[in-house]
């Protein structure tokens, strides 16, 4: 998947240190519209006293900042206390937009953060919620039923990536196959030369039963489609019958 990439101006420190944290928000902004190009608008109208390195929706990841020149501030309010700080991690908001796929979005950012796990070397442990860093709830969207979601967001961190250009032919592949077995149960198969036969067939059909070179199978049954149809009728008015 692509990384788009632009750059904040506002709320941002030089970095001292590599990230040793990936930190896992999300907007909390469920309005219309309110998807990855719309924040980094947002944070980079003002000085708003906070900041993301990455903003993912169900379109995009987009990058906002050098995370390895610059730390952000997306996890202050911790100050510290649980060892997780701006300095020492970089930090991932997903939108929660409405009028977006929040699935999509949450898969988005599972393989951002894989990437960056491998990138730089950070093990899973280390990948973490804002609440982790600071106790506040977020990702709230995650936090239902005793953080489930969270918990399922871990477990993808563990799982084989998925190429999705493949997985995408392959429900192609199937979509074909499925329209192809429907074409197939609808087709016509005409067993006998009677009222169900076309009658610009009739002629060509009896003149090969006649000669014996149509018999059907053991029950006497043709089991003719149409293309063999018009294949035996071109055939017999180029002569080749006669």
């Amino acid at each position: 998947m692509k990384v788009n990439k632009t750059q904040i101006a506002y709320n941002r420190t030089r970095r001292a240190q590599r990230p040793q944290y990936i930190v896992i928000h999300d907007t909390g902004n469920p309005g219309r519209g309110a998807n990855a190009d719309s924040h980094f608008r947002y944070f980079n109208g003002g000085n708003r006293n906070s900041s993301a390195d990455f903003f993912v929706d169900d379109t995009q990841i987009l990058q906002v900042n050098n995370y390895l020149s610059y730390y952000t501030w997306h996890c202050g309010d911790g100050k510290g206390r649980y060892g997780i700080t701006n300095a020492n991690s970089l930090g991932i908001e997903i939108c929660i937009n409405s009028d977006g796929d929040y699935d999509k979005a949450f898969d988005n950012a599972v393989w951002l953060a894989k990437k960056l796990m491998t990138e730089l070397a950070i093990p899973i442990n280390s990948v973490v919620r804002h609440y982790d860093a600071s106790r506040k709830n977020c990702p709230a969207s995650m936090s239902n039923n005793n953080w489930a979601l969270w918990s399922k967001f871990k477990k993808r961190l563990t799982e084989e990536d998925i190429d999705m250009e493949k997985l995408n032919a392959i429900e192609k592949d199937v979509a074909q196959l499925k329209t192809d077995v429907s074409a197939l149960k609808n087709k016509m198969i005409y067993a006998w030369v009677d009222d169900n036969m076309p009658d610009w067939a009739k002629p060509t059909i009896t003149k090969l039963m006649r000669k014996g070179y149509l018999k059907g199978d053991e029950e006497g049954k043709l089991n003719l489609d149409d293309n063999m149809l018009r294949m035996l009728v071109i055939n017999d008015r180029a002569g080749l019958y006669d």
